[in-house]
C-alpha cells in the first residue's frame, strides 16, 4: 500500500540503503503467486528478490543469505518501516567484538513490535533449519534459536528505557492509518529518525488523533 507516493515496503528498503553497516539488500519472499507484486517491484527498483517457500520462512531466509554469499546477515521484516537503523549499528558493534551466532534485541524483548532486530550467522541458520521440525519454528525463523538458545552463542541487545504499549510494527489497517500519519510529520528524510524520535512522533500522533 503507498504511503505518501512510496509502497510501504520502500520505507524499509531505504532505511537499510542509508544504514552504513548494511551490505547488499535482499527481498526474501515466496514462490506463491500472491508475491508476484513484490517480485515485479523488486524487478522494477533493480532489488535483488529471492523467493523460497511459503511455509518455510526460515529456509527462505536461509536460501537468501547463501544466494547473496553473506557469512552473516540482518532479518529486517517488511512490517517495521519505523525501524530506528542505530539499532542495525549497534548489533553490528556487538557481532563485531563477541562473534556470536546471533544479535538479537528480542530474547528478552525490550524493544516495541516493529523496531526488532536479528543479525544471523549463517552457519549458524543452516544448523539451525536442518534440525526444524516444528512448523512454528520454520515459520517465525528465529524461534527456534531461542527455544535451544543453550546451543548457540546469543547476544543481547537491550534498551535501556521501557516503551510500554508502544507498538510500531503495521500488522492491520489501524497501524497503517498511524504509520501514514507520523510519516507526515518527518520532516527530513525518514532514515535519519532515530527510534526516539519515531517514538515522539508516535505520542503526538496519539495526542492529536
Amino acid at each position: 500500500m503507498p504511503i505518501a507516493g512510496q509502497p510501504m515496503v520502500r520505507y524499509v528498503i531505504e532505511k537499510l540503503q542509508h544504514c552504513p553497516v548494511v551490505g547488499r539488500i535482499c527481498l526474501a519472499t515466496s514462490t506463491d503467486k500472491s508475491d508476484d507484486e513484490l517480485a515485479r517491484y523488486c524487478e522494477q527498483e533493480g532489488i535483488v528478490c529471492i523467493r523460497g517457500p511459503l511455509e518455510n520462512v526460515a529456509a527462505r531466509a536461509l536460501i537468501a543469505a547463501e544466494h547473496m554469499g553473506a557469512q552473516c546477515f540482518f532479518r529486517v521484516n517488511g512490517d517495521s518501516p519505523l525501524l530506528g537503523s542505530e539499532l542495525l549499528i549497534e548489533a553490528w558493534d556487538i557481532y563485531r567484538q563477541n562473534s556470536p551466532d546471533l544479535v538479537t534485541n528480542i530474547f528478552p524483548r525490550t524493544f516495541p513490535p516493529g523496531a526488532s532486530v536479528e543479525l544471523i550467522r549463517t552457519s549458524a541458520m543452516q544448523k539451525a533449519v536442518a534440525s526444524m521440525i516444528d512448523p512454528d519454528d520454520k515459520e517465525h525463523v528465529t524461534k527456534f534459536f531461542y527455544r535451544h538458545s543453550e546451543q548457540y552463542h546469543i547476544e543481547n541487545l537491550l534498551s535501556n528505557q521501557a516503551y510500554g504499549e508502544i507498538h510500531l510494527a503495521v500488522d492491520c489497517k489501524e497501524d497503517f492509518s498511524v504509520l501514514s500519519k507520523v510519516i507526515a510529520r518527518m520532516n527530513r528524510p525518514h532514515w535519519e529518525y532515530r527510534l526516539s524520535e519515531t517514538v515522539n512522533l508516535l505520542s503526538e500522533v496519539g495526542a492529536n488523533g
